[in-house]
């Protein structure tokens, strides 16, 4: 045993041991994990900006430490609640995000902020009702589809209805305008709808036509459009204006290499790069950590990702799949829109990176769908737990997940509406093992019997059960983590080429950049080291790009 430990590699031992842990511990691991990198990052980023003034220095930290704590307590507070309230509740909670959302245009009520109407302010805080619209629409979309089973393929009844809520919450956020947190939205809501059973070709033909009109209204009504569109194409056309921002990023993720520069010493930070600790705060973390760096959040997005998915598929009912997996999506397709703009890969966005950019208001509603999404976790163990008989002979395993277990006798159909365990009934018998040892887990290990009289199962025959079940559990796990570890090995070796061509372009791209960095990095000390001197002649907030 102990030579064919380490032939398993190091990538199978992580995969079996991530595929023995509860997904809710796995998910609060993850989001602790990225909140905790968050506020290093947030000071880190900040400090040089705000530390022109000595007292200020904290100001972005002290502001995300306070939001934290709310953040916090509003996803334990969700996390306790059943899942299956907002279920009932959904239109309520639809109309009133809708309410918000229409406020934000109203003047003197909505905060106007870089041209665009998103804030409403009370007692001193600011929040985007577009968040709250995004866990809205996950929990809206995920009800209409339970709901609406029986005639979700048909156009009259299922898409017609579904495409006019997704278009009286999306509606009033384009009209901000805020462009990228309707495009999250509208994806999100459709694969829930497309997973739900309706038919593609329904919707469409509504998007064929509806697309082209929304881009047409985009570039006519809204000209910064057009400007981010032509400075994606052309990033390096103007440097010192429009394409200032998306180029100083390049520069940043370019210069951080391999390895980066390390924690504290980015230059971009230091007034080149615009809204470096909130928007492009992943361009720092390029450059203070390098490649390794950037690789290394996006797994904990991708391990995110799949504690999601795992909810999704143990959630004792359809609403907290879908639920589970909105919430997932939303999240994933977030980070990966902030990281697609700070690569230039698509055009510049104001959209934040889930966990770790500054702001309390995304902060706390994605906190809030990480309560929703614990709270289908919770569920979900309690309802898998309640198909397993368990009995105090498998402590001689010390292997089994049995051994602090409670010793009474639990039946699948024996769980009341709110997951919790109750003994089964005294009409129960035990079902036996099929001969191929595989049970179903829609199939529960007792059966009611009526008419029978007080049956007395004995611990030995529910341990033999166990005892077969955890060696087919055992077997089993090993045998998937072998296959998804060839799997992972086979997709590393394909895309190791792209990736060393990657590395090895971003380090040709920093090195052509150096020289033009340090020309301006010449020019300009002297003027910073005046500006901080002289705190007065700062810039305002105002004059910054977003």
């Amino acid at each position: 045993m102990k030579s064919d430990a380490p032939s398993r590699g190091w990538l199978r031992t992580i995969l079996f041991g991530i595929a023995r842990l509860d997904p809710s511990h796995t998910l609060v691991l993850v989001v602790l994990t990225l909140l905790s990198f968050g506020l290093v990052m947030i000071y880190s980023s900040s400090a040089i900006t705000t530390g022109r003034n000595v007292s200020a220095e904290f100001l972005y930290l002290q502001r995300q430490i306070v939001w934290l704590i709310i953040a916090i307590g509003a996803m334990i507070g969700i996390s306790r609640v059943d899942y299956r309230f907002f279920e009932k509740y959904s239109t309520h909670i639809f109309i009133g995000t809708v309410s918000l959302l229409l406020l934000t245009l109203v003047p003197f009520v909505g905060t106007e902020y870089n041209g665009a109407r998103r804030w409403l302010r009370f007692l001193g805080l600011g929040f985007q009702p577009s968040d709250l619209a995004k866990v809205s629409a996950v929990l809206l979309m995920s009800a209409f589809v339970v709901k609406k089973q029986q005639v979700i393929r048909d156009r009259r009844l299922g898409t017609i209805p579904a495409m006019a809520l997704l278009a009286s919450l999306t509606i009033p956020i384009l009209m901000e305008p805020d462009l990228g947190t309707t495009l999250l939205i509208i994806v999100t809501s459709l694969v829930i709808l497309v997973l739900g059973g309706i038919r593609m070709r329904h919707f469409l033909g509504m998007l064929l036509c509806g697309v082209p009109v929304v881009i047409v209204i985009a570039f006519l009504k809204f000209g910064h459009v057009k400007d981010r569109l032509s400075v994606w194409l052309n990033p390096e056309a103007d440097i010192q204006g429009k394409g200032h921002q998306i180029y100083q990023s390049l520069v940043a993720l370019g210069s951080g290499e391999i390895t980066g520069v390390g924690l504290g010493g980015s230059f971009s930070k230091r007034f080149f790069l615009p809204e470096e600790s909130t928007d492009f705060i992943f361009a720092i973390i390029g450059e203070e950590f390098g490649f390794i760096g950037t690789t290394l959040v996006l797994a904990l997005f991708v391990l995110f990702a799949i504690t999601g998915i795992r909810i999704a598929l143990r959630s004792p009912t359809l609403y907290g799949s879908f639920v589970a997996f909105g919430i997932t999506l939303m999240i994933t397709l977030q980070a990966l829109m902030n990281i697609a703009v700070v690569t230039a890969t698509v055009p510049t966005k104001g959209i934040s990176l889930p966990f770790i950019s500054a702001g309390g208001s995304s902060l706390t509603f994605f906190l809030i769908g990480v309560g929703v999404l614990m709270s289908v976790a919770r569920k979900g163990t309690a309802a898998m737990e309640a198909k397993v008989l368990r009995v105090p002979e498998l402590a001689e395993d010390p292997d089994s997940p049995f051994v602090d277990d409670a010793l009474l006798p639990v039946c699948a159909s024996a769980a009341d509406k709110d997951g919790e365990q109750v003994p089964p009934p005294v009409n129960t018998r035990l079902r036996p093992l099929p001969k191929d040892g595989v049970i179903p887990a829609s199939v529960a290990l007792c059966e009611d019997e009526p008419g029978t009289a007080d049956v007395t199962v004995r611990k030995k025959e529910l341990g033999a059960l166990l005892t077969q079940l955890w060696t087919l559990e055992k077997a089993s796990i090993p045998t998937y983590a072998k296959k998804a570890g060839g799997a992972l090995k086979k997709a590393g070796k394909a895309l190791a080429p792209a990736m060393k061509s990657t590395a090895v372009a971003i380090a040709s791209g920093a090195k052509k950049l150096a020289p033009h960095v340090k020309t301006f990095a010449a020019k300009s000390f002297g003027a910073i080291k005046g500006l901080f001197q002289r705190p007065k002649m700062f810039p305002s907030e105002s004059g910054r790009l977003s």
